[in-house]
């Protein structure tokens, strides 16, 4: 189902490519600066997404409760009818006495 997420927080990664700054040949030789690629701050992750409401927290009881609901009548129904069998059975047996 849906829900609502709060977004995680990360810092990215600060990153610089060789040759970023100066990429030339000069005499043959190729000056690269920087001559190796940089990482300034690695991507840090400050907080992890998390689930502020779920709309499953709310359907997920109601589900339950709905489905219990024909157990109780049959339960219900069924004492009520096994009463009257009773009450039948006990005249019953009175009337051929």
């Amino acid at each position: 189902m849906t829900g609502i997420w709060f977004p995680g927080l990360t810092i990215p990664m600060v990153k610089i490519k060789k040759g970023r700054f100066l990429n030339v040949s000069l005499l043959g030789k190729g000056i690269k600066v920087p001559p190796i690629d940089l990482t300034i701050i690695p991507k840090t992750v400050i907080l992890k997404s998390f689930k502020l409401f779920d709309t499953l927290w709310i359907i997920n009881p109601i589900t339950n409760v709905v489905k219990a609901i024909p157990q109780a009548v049959w339960d219900l129904c069924k004492s009520t009818l096994d009463e009257w069998a009773g009450d039948f059975y006990k005249r019953r047996g009175a009337e051929k006495e």
